[in-house]
């Protein structure tokens, strides 16, 4: 069945078709079957189910080592469905398949997605 998604929805997928920075590979990271990603995609893509590809910004646990960088959104827990504070780093953007989405968990609060839209177009130089 066609799946329809909506900007700003929390969705899981599988850790491993996810491209994550160095440091979160070689540092305290541990591997997850599945992760959390944010989708960042306008609603009429979303809908569009002949439309096989979407973007999204992969979540993880925020670091306790340092601050919230420039370019990534804090997300409390319970927000979206996740069980601990979190992170959505902006500029680790990334094409999935439709087909790789697992469940939806949430969504961001339009506020919260509107600051994940800022940071990602500041990181792109458009802002």
């Amino acid at each position: 069945m066609p799946v329809s998604v909506l900007p700003g929805d929390i969705w899981t997928v599988d850790d491993a078709i996810l491209l994550l920075s160095q440091d979160m590979k070689d540092g305290d990271r541990e591997p997850h079957d599945e992760r959390h990603v944010v989708i960042a995609i306008s609603e009429e893509l979303g809908e569009d189910h002949d439309f096989p590809f979407l973007l999204c910004v992969p979540i993880t646990t925020k670091p306790t080592s340092r601050a919230v960088g420039k370019y990534e959104v804090e997300i409390a827990a319970g927000m979206g469905g996740l069980s601990k504070d979190s992170v959505a780093p902006a500029y680790l953007l990334q094409p999935i398949s439709r087909s790789d989405l697992g469940e939806q968990t949430g969504n961001l609060p339009e506020r919260r997605y509107q600051e994940l839209l800022a940071r990602l177009l500041s990181f792109l130089g458009r802002l």
